[in-house]
């Protein structure tokens, strides 16, 4: 069965980030922020997605090209605020549930840069209930856990770039104060629309 003639489920990733700042950043203060936190999204997409499993990381991941993500494994801007607080809301779509991998990443950092914790039991129920949701359309998918993540993280060479990326978010003169990750199931339609 082909896109142009079925549905197929699609889970998307929603990342919403508040982020505090003392005095006004400059622009590269806020840029840097929002290209740290891409960063460690994409090095934990890269370090856990079955369709990057060849990709070797090196020096060369932190250059703008040096990441080979295709276009709908990025996040997507769906609301950038620069005024007091930060505010990003971004969203990454992925097949079958291939996200939840990076999910887990991100929740790592911030958890670790931050002074709250993430809801990781509503996460944890969101995630099982797209597993249930993707048994019930007969995809085959394996979504890992947050466990799973970490050791693929880690037996990649993943862990050790996105544990210095944090670092650097760390030392941001911007704070990430909120965050809410909501995983949501939906159906594309391909093809004519009817």
């Amino acid at each position: 069965m082909s896109p142009s003639d079925s549905n197929l489920a699609i889970s998307d990733a929603e990342f919403h980030i508040l982020g505090k700042e003392t005095e006004p950043p400059t622009l590269l203060q806020t840029t840097n922020f929002l290209y740290d936190l891409n960063l460690i999204y994409e090095f934990s997409r890269l370090g856990t997605d079955p369709a990057y499993s060849g990709f070797n990381f090196s020096r060369y991941v932190y250059y703008r090209d040096g990441r080979p993500l295709q276009d709908q494994d990025r996040l997507h801007v769906i609301k950038l605020r620069q005024e007091s607080p930060l505010e990003l809301i971004a969203t990454a779509a992925a097949a079958s549930g291939t996200v939840i991998g990076a999910v887990w990443g991100m929740v790592q950092i911030i958890e670790k840069i931050s002074n709250f914790r993430l809801n990781r039991e509503k996460l944890r129920l969101e995630i099982e209930k797209l597993q249930n949701d993707n048994k019930q359309a007969k995809l085959q998918s394996h979504i890992i856990d947050e466990e799973e993540a970490l050791f693929l993280l880690h037996r990649n060479g993943a862990y050790s770039y996105i544990e210095h990326t944090g670092e650097r978010l760390s030392e941001s003169p911007i704070r990430v104060e909120e965050c809410e990750i909501t995983i949501k199931k939906r159906v594309r339609h391909y093809g004519k629309n009817k």
